[in-house]
């Protein structure tokens, strides 16, 4: 729920959750509220959240000096407003070398600016009026494929990387507006909508992001442009895949087969199913023990369990393995 007082989570993986208290404020896929120099390193979330404000695919309110760095959330994320894919707010410590995919559904402005504060890294960003140019959120891409506000719905403070950020505060007549300069190398997917409409931008340093076509991620872009670094340790713990994942996940611990014995008869076809636990059943494969009386027909995959069709061929008995 809260954690605090410079403390870590590293090499954590959150599958599949859901999480429904529509009323909550502070809700995320690993810690709701985080305060006081904590970080999330090499950490995963995936599954939906509805709540009502400070909703984040990692963490949904992250204060002062909270870093968030080589993480990514896969989530549905529905709630009034104040929610981003990595984080719902942030206090301005470092969110880096992150990607959030899914989707955000934002209900009902905030009563006294109006604002919906989504982004599709960064709901909310906390305004630093001292002008400092340090870079808070650098290196991400999101992935989040729409954004849905209610028909008709003024889109303020919805960007595609960070939704508020200082340039949506209210500026007094002789002041001059100031435009977020915290942002460095932040990319969304060129096809991410917002209430239908799609955004251009070639600025990897504003609220928008950059845009790139999700038929050209590859591990090159993530390596060379975003700078993930691959390899098994919580500083370089990306491995390779259509999307990075982490080095310990989409890991397979064991399958379970749903029968152990059969009886059949020559042209005889039976569904043999093998359940993968801790990954996809996309390279499980069915060898047979002797063809000429049990043929493995075909294989399909989908999730984590594989189906083989075996076809009884002759009398006999043979031992099929996945």
């Amino acid at each position: 729920g809260q954690i605090t007082s410079n403390s870590s989570v590293s090499l954590c993986k959150v599958n599949n959750i859901t999480i429904n208290a529509p009323e909550a404020k502070g809700v995320g896929g690993l810690a709701g509220d985080s305060r006081t120099g904590t970080s999330f390193t090499a950490s995963s979330a995936s599954g939906s959240i509805t709540a009502a404000s400070n909703i984040g695919g990692i963490v949904g309110s992250a204060g002062n000096d909270v870093t968030v760095t080589n993480c990514h959330a896969d989530m549905t994320l529905k709630g009034k407003n104040t929610i981003g894919g990595i984080a719902g707010e942030s206090s301005r410590g470092l969110i880096s070398n992150n990607y959030s995919r899914g989707s955000i559904t934002a209900t009902e402005a905030d009563r006294w600016s109006g604002n919906y504060n989504v982004g599709g890294i960064i709901g909310d960003l906390g305004t630093d009026w001292s002008g400092s140019t340090t870079i808070v959120a650098t290196g991400n891409l999101t992935a989040i494929e729409s954004v849905t506000l209610p028909e008709n719905a003024e889109a303020k403070a919805v960007h595609r990387i960070v939704g508020r950020s200082i340039a949506d505060e209210e500026w007094m007549e002789g002041e001059e507006p100031r435009t977020e300069v915290g942002l460095a190398n932040n990319y969304a997917i060129a096809e991410m909508t917002i209430n239908g409409a799609t955004t251009t931008s070639e600025d990897a340093t504003t609220v928008e992001g950059a845009d790139v076509a999700g038929a050209d991620l590859s591990d090159d872009f993530f390596k060379e442009t975003l700078g993930f670094a691959y390899g098994t340790t919580a500083e370089e713990p990306w491995k390779e895949t259509a999307f990075p994942i982490l080095f310990f996940e989409n890991v397979a611990t064991d399958i379970t087969l749903d029968k152990t014995t059969a009886e059949m008869v020559a042209d005889d076809e039976i569904s043999l199913t093998a359940t993968v636990e801790g990954s996809s059943a996309e390279r499980v494969e069915f060898t047979s023990s002797n063809p000429a009386v049990a043929q493995i027909v075909s294989v399909e995959a989908e999730g984590n369990t594989a189906v083989a069709v075996i076809r009884c061929m002759a009398e006999g008995t043979a031992t099929i393995t996945a």
